[in-house]
Formats: structure tokens, sequence, C-alpha cells
């Protein structure tokens, strides 16, 4: 209770108020827990990840709510011709196509797992290339960061969703693989660029000097370390 209230006492800015006869010790967390601390303290993040977990079990479970509600959730090969274009209905939550009479919230459903094959497969490739990219281009600078930025810039002229179509068709349409590694290729620009600006700053941080310094300018493994934590 008394370290919960010091605490707040020291995110409100207040000096803490201590009593008598106690013996407080300041703990120092670990990066693990500021995150998620951080994580914790930010309702639309825990919502976020509640409407994503919501997803991806009513996607990756659509088989098994199709063989527990059958009259509702239809498999991707059924449908029913009389009932073309139906209206949002009790059966059919969606309505139906008006083409074969497809239960198109069935379909959404089945539809949904490749979409977030290519969804977070894309944005963890082009997150892990962005990072990479940024990292190395704003703590060494130089001609390494001039050409890594120009070739960025003209990444960034480039029209995704126009080139995303003819790889696609090149590379086989069929593969959700494929297609989130070709939208990962074409989505790392603008993280490079923030985790560049980034390192811009850290890089020239008392700390990050002082793990230069204590190299003696040679080995950058140390002084890389340092602001990689900060940067995260």
């Amino acid at each position: 209770m008394l370290e919960r209230a010091v605490e707040q006492q020291v995110q409100v800015g207040q000096q803490p108020i201590l009593e008598a006869g106690y013996d407080v010790s300041i703990k120092q967390f670990t990066l693990r827990e500021i995150i998620f601390r951080r994580f914790m303290a930010h309702p639309l993040a825990k919502w976020g990840v509640v409407g994503l977990l919501l997803i991806i079990v009513a996607s990756y479970g659509a088989p098994l709510w199709h063989l527990l509600f059958p009259n509702f959730i239809e498999a991707p090969d059924d449908f029913n011709v009389l009932q073309a274009g139906a209206a949002p209905s009790i059966s059919h939550l969606f309505g139906t196509d008006s083409l074969n009479g497809h239960d198109i919230f069935s379909q959404v459903l089945y539809g949904g797992r490749l979409s977030l094959i290519i969804g977070l497969g894309s944005m963890l490739l082009a997150t892990s290339l962005g990072v990479l990219v940024g990292a190395f281009s704003g703590y060494f600078g130089g001609f390494a960061d001039a050409l890594m930025m120009r070739v960025t810039d003209v990444l960034l002229t480039v029209p995704a969703l126009l080139i995303v179509p003819l790889a696609a068709r090149i590379f086989g349409a069929d593969n959700p693989f494929y297609i989130a590694m070709i939208f990962g290729f074409l989505s790392w620009q603008s993280i490079a660029r923030i985790v560049r600006s980034q390192f811009l700053s850290l890089r020239e941080m008392q700390f990050t000097e002082s793990a230069r310094t204590a190299t003696g300018g040679g080995s950058p493994s140390p002084a890389w370390r340092s602001p990689s934590p900060c940067c995260a």
C-alpha cells in the first residue's frame, strides 16, 4: 500500500510524504515491465487486442461454428440459388450474394483467415525491415544514411496498390504468403524514417557517448545496444 501511494505521488509530480520508521527503496523497472505497464495504462491498446483476438477466434473457428450452428454458418461450398440476393435476416446476417446465394457472413468468416495472414505477415515483415534499415541508417549516418534514405524516398513514390496486383499475378495470387511478402516489401519505408529520426537523436545522448567512449571508439556493439531499448 505504501509503495503504491508513493508511486502515485511521484506520477503526479508531488513530493512523496513518508511516515517515519519506513524503509523505502526505489524499484527500477525492466524494459519488459515498462512496456507492459504502459500497455495496461492504455485503454485503446487493450480494446484493440481484444478486438483482434475476437476476429482471430471468429475466423479460424469458422469450421467449428459451422458444425455447432449449421443453420447460421455455412460451409464455403454451400449455396442456395433460390435464396440469391436475399436481404439480411436471422439465418443470413449479412444477406446472400446475387449470383449463387452464398451466405455473405460465412464467406467473411472464412475469408478473414486469409486477410489476417496477409495483414499480420506484411506488417511483421515491414516492421522488421523498417527497424533494421532505420536503425542502421540513423546510427552510422554518413554515406550509408544518405544512400538508404534516397532508396527509401524512391520506394515511397511507388504506388503499392498498383504494384501488388501485378506482382501477385507474376508470383501467384493463390498464395497469401506471397501477397503478404509483397505488401511487406512495399510498406517499410515510413517505419524506417521514424526509427532513423529516433536514432539520430539518441546517438547524440550522453549515455550513448559514454558507451562509445568506454569501447575506445572501436567495436560499435555496446554503443549500438544503448539507444536500441530507448528507441523501442
